[in-house]
C-alpha cells in the first residue's frame, strides 16, 4: 500500500509553550551567563525565532531543545566513562540543532576534542554559539556533515519511537507522535529490525 504524505501547513511560533525544568534552567544560566530568568527567555525566544525561520521542526516550536534528555539516558554515564578511559573515543552528536546535548556532555567531562556534531542544517549549529554565548575559540567542537565509529565496544544512544513490529505507525491518540497526529505516518522501527539495522545493514555483521 503506498501512503503518501499530506503536506502540513507550518504552525506558527505559541511563546506559551516556552517551558524549562530547574536542570534546564540552571545549565543554560552556567553557559550563557544570563542570570536574570526573564531575560534568558528572551534570549532564547529570539534565537528560536531565527531557527524556525530556517526549518520548522516542532521540536524547536516546542522548546524541547532547552530541556537536557541525552543526560537521562541509562547508557550516558556509560558514555562518559568510556570518553575517560578509551583513549580516542569520539562521540557524535547526530542531529544536533543548537548543540544542547553536546556541551552537556563536555561540561560532564567528555573530552572536548574528541567531540564531533553533525546536523542537517549547519545554521542551526551557528545559531547554537548565538544561543550559548560561544564561539568557535571558545567552543571548538567540529562540526562534520557526520561520521559511525565501527570500532568495537561503540555504543548508539539516542530516543526513538517503536513498534512491536516495523512499519507505519498511523495510531493516533493522547502517546502519539505530533506528525501522526496530524495525518503524516511515521515509520518505527521494532526491537529486531532495529538491531538488523546497525548489525548488518550500516555495518558488518557482527561475528
Amino acid at each position: 500500500m503506498n501512503i503518501a504524505a499530506k503536506p502540513t501547513p507550518i504552525q506558527p511560533l505559541d511563546r506559551s509553550l516556552y517551558s524549562i525544568d530547574d536542570e534546564g534552567l540552571q545549565f543554560m544560566k552556567t553557559q550563557t551567563g544570563i542570570q536574570d530568568t526573564e531575560e534568558l527567555k528572551e534570549h532564547v525566544i529570539a534565537v528560536q525565532e531565527e531557527a524556525y525561520a530556517i526549518f520548522p521542526y516542532n521540536c524547536i516550536r516546542k522548546f524541547a531543545f532547552i530541556n537536557l534528555k541525552l543526560g537521562r539516558l541509562p547508557a550516558y554515564k556509560q558514555l562518559l566513562t568510556l570518553g575517560k578511559e578509551r583513549q580516542g573515543a569520539i562521540f557524535l552528536d547526530i542531529g544536533c540543532c543548537f548543540g544542547n546535548d553536546v556541551r552537556k556532555t563536555v561540561y560532564d567531562g567528555f573530552p572536548i576534542e574528541n567531540v564531533v556534531a553533525s546536523d542537517l542544517h549547519p545554521e542551526f549549529w551557528e545559531l547554537g554559539h548565538r544561543l550559548f554565548k560561544s564561539t568557535p575559540k571558545t567552543f571548538p567542537v567540529t562540526f562534520v556533515p557526520g561520521l559511525l565509529s565501527p570500532e568495537p565496544g561503540s555504543i548508539i544512544l539516542g530516543v526513538h519511537g517503536g513498534r512491536h513490529e516495523k512499519g507505519f505507525r498511523t495510531e493516533t491518540g493522547l502517546h502519539s507522535a505530533t506528525s501522526v497526529a496530524r495525518g503524516h505516518p511515521m515509520f518505527c522501527h521494532s526491537p529486531e529490525s532495529w538491531t538488523e539495522l546497525w548489525d548488518g545493514q550500516i555495518f558488518k555483521k557482527a561475528r
